[in-house]
């Protein structure tokens, strides 16, 4: 087990933290669709892609510690970060009409569990812009001290 964080550089660290913030971010979706009545539909496929980019994430730096950086790692990571892309696009897809009933109208200000839903799926939405960019950033930096050494000579 030693081992194994002894090969992880700086880029496998940023993947981790990308994917911790993604589990944050569908966490606070779930709590968004919480109150009553304001379930959306495309939750299920918001909580699947959230679970394939993470694991996707695992698996790029698992496939770089046991073997080596390059096209196989690159392409999970940019895999994670399209699902992640595409479950941002359907959580404001899903929300939109909450957003625009409390935010750009006074329709519903005042009700609290639609304000509730509104503004912690926002916060849900800014929390999967985060983890796309930190898994962006991520995906260029080395994720083994074996890859930094090689790509230094």
């Amino acid at each position: 087990m030693k081992n194994i964080f002894a090969k992880l550089n700086i880029g496998s660290y940023v993947l981790g933290v990308g994917a911790v913030l993604s589990l944050v971010s569908v966490i606070i979706a779930i709590i968004s669709c919480s109150p009553a009545g304001f379930a959306i539909v495309q939750m299920p496929m918001i909580i699947l892609f959230t679970i394939i980019a993470i694991l996707l994430v695992v698996g790029a730096v698992a496939f770089s510690v046991w073997k080596t950086d390059g096209l196989i790692p690159t392409l999970m990571l940019l895999g994670a970060i399209l699902l992640l892309s595409f479950t941002l696009f359907n959580m404001i897809d899903g929300k939109q009409d909450v957003l625009g009933t409390v935010m750009f109208s006074d329709l519903e200000k005042g009700h609290a569990p639609t304000e509730f839903a509104c503004y912690v799926g926002f916060t849900s939405m800014i929390f999967y812009i985060i983890s796309i960019v930190v898994t962006a950033v991520g995906a260029f930096l080395p994720i083994t001290k074996k890859a930094s050494l090689d790509q230094a000579n």
